[in-house]
């Protein structure tokens, strides 16, 4: 026998009211709690400091918290291949997010949203010198992340094919997972200097110390820090539209960065 069709009930069925009535809230609640989890962003090492600071503002600004989860690039793009619940993500290239969107992941596509820059850094040379780069054989030790992970240790290999002493330098490399990794190792003194990012050692009112010196940036290819966003997400929406703001951008700068309109070098 084909079921009766639905009739709304009348008012004096109380229990199928209040029973609705309950679903219907339950059901509107459901989407407002999903719009109130916080947006998680997986973000490249290199630029956490810079990050944490907007994240900082942005919920001033907003209201809205945001998680970050830090990490090497390589990783990050491993974990969301297989699952990694990121809103989105904050890379330290521009290739990953790249292919990532062209096998089907993010809902718009990346980005640029900031450049980055490498340094030589030596904490117990003032002042520091590229010439150390020059004598692989003194018997120091140099930190770099590892290039298949990072892309400052890409920039790191690249730079130092361009001088020809990447062969030299084998024996004598340390690899971080991750460039902060890289940097830990020269601080805790398993490897003498380390080419690291620039955003790692510059604060917002300090200068650069005279323990680091710039890389050119013709020595190795433009180091473009691009944004995906994974999933529809409010939050995340609104955070990745606020780093594109005149205020985060101006601030890039402060945290040893380059705004996502600079050309220089970069084309």
């Amino acid at each position: 026998m084909p079921a009766d069709p639905y009739r709304p009930p009348s008012c004096g069925n109380i229990p199928t009211l209040l029973f609705g009535l309950i679903g219907l809230l339950l059901a509107g609640a459901a989407p407002a709690q999903t719009a109130q989890r916080p947006a998680t962003i997986a973000i490249a090492s290199s630029l956490l400091p810079w990050a944490q600071e907007q994240q900082r503002r942005f919920a001033e600004t907003n209201g809205v918290p945001i998680v970050l989860a830090s990490g090497s690039t390589g990783k990050h793009y491993a974990q969301i291949i297989h699952g990694a619940p990121f809103d989105a993500w904050l890379a330290a290239d521009s290739v990953r997010p790249a292919e990532l969107h062209a096998d089907g992941f993010g809902v718009a596509p990346p980005r640029t949203f900031a450049y980055g820059s490498l340094v030589l850094w030596q904490p117990s040379a003032e002042p520091n010198s590229l010439d150390w780069l020059t004598r692989p054989a003194s018997g120091g030790r140099l930190s770099i992340a590892n290039p298949a992970l990072a892309p400052y240790g890409l920039a790191a290999e690249q730079t130092l094919r361009t001088m020809n002493l990447w062969s030299a330098w084998q024996a004598r490399l340390v690899r971080g997972d991750n460039v902060a990794q890289a940097m830990h190792f020269v601080a805790s003194g398993h490897a003498d200097a380390g080419l690291i990012a620039l955003s790692l050692l510059i604060r917002p009112g300090h200068a650069l110390p005279t323990t680091a010196t710039r890389i050119p940036p013709e020595w190795h290819a433009p180091i473009r820090h691009d944004a995906l966003q994974l999933r529809r997400h409010p939050a995340a929406s609104a955070f990745l539209e606020f780093l594109m703001k005149p205020a985060a951008q101006a601030s890039l700068a402060e945290f040893g960065l380059q705004p996502a309109n600079t050309v220089t070098h970069h084309e």
